[in-house]
């Protein structure tokens, strides 16, 4: 029983863009798989095929070309001499791979444009940034691949050459395929001091507006109140003029009510 590690490169999420790995790992069980029964049920070597399990067992063979752990291009060449359609197997990989990232597009896509708004308001060409993920897949006795898992962060470790080289080689091909220059990085580093700029000089507008706006408000308020004032003054002053007249007593003298 074995399993395949997929590497994927995904440089683009709007629109989706993928790149496959042709070379990775195969990792075998160091049991010969039976059919889960009562018996054999907990013996992990024999139903698991994970390296970290298999690879202290006494029965693991160290071998790139037929160990318990070898290179996607030996399983090739092993397709191959059997007589199987290796470009098919490839092809229903890959379509396992790329149906899996379709069914996960729209949250891809929305985190995308969560995380960089600005790369999307301004149009720029090319990706702000790139995933390897890694795909374990599982084929079945009628070469039907099976996903078991998606590793967003798959590990880079190397106890092995073969490994060093596999992952030497992913590592600097995901490089070359997404371009990255040095120039990018202060290009992007610019973009982002000018959106803080922006940012905070519409914030410094808004409250110069706001402030504008109360200021004005105040100003409105004032006037009203000075107007109240004056009516009431006058009102007063008008009731007093009317109490006074009616309490002259001819005399000359002016007599205030209490």
């Amino acid at each position: 029983k074995f399993d395949m590690r997929i590497y994927a490169l995904m440089t683009s999420c709007d629109p989706l863009r993928l790149y496959i790995y042709k070379d990775g790992l195969a990792r075998f069980a160091t049991i010969k798989y039976a059919k889960p029964s009562p018996s054999n049920v907990s013996k992990p070597r024999m139903h698991l095929t994970n390296y970290s399990i298999n690879k202290t067992s006494n029965e693991f063979v160290h071998d790139d070309i037929a160990g318990s752990k070898r290179r996607l291009t030996a399983m090739n060449a092993w397709f191959c001499s059997q007589g199987l359609d290796v470009d098919k197997i490839w092809r229903d990989i890959e379509d396992v791979v790329i149906k899996t990232l379709i069914s996960c597009h729209g949250v891809l896509k929305h985190s995308y444009q969560t995380c960089f708004p600005q790369h999307m308001s301004t149009g720029t060409v090319g990706s702000a940034c790139f995933e390897i993920l890694g795909f374990d897949i599982m084929l079945d006795s009628d070469l039907k691949p099976w996903l078991i898992e998606v590793n967003h962060s798959p590990s880079y470790h190397t106890d092995q050459e073969m490994d060093r080289d596999i992952k030497e080689g992913l590592l600097s091909d995901a490089l070359d395929m997404v371009n990255l220059d040095a120039l990018d990085r202060d290009k992007y580093v610019r973009s982002e001091k000018r959106r803080v700029h922006d940012r905070l000089t519409k914030q410094l507008q808004d409250k110069s507006r706001t402030r504008l706006k109360d200021d004005k408000s105040r100003t409105m308020l004032k006037d009203k109140s000075q107007t109240r004032s004056g009516l009431v003054t006058n009102s007063i002053s008008e009731e007093l003029a009317l109490e006074i007249g009616r309490t002259d007593d001819g005399t000359g003298a002016t007599c205030f009510l209490a």
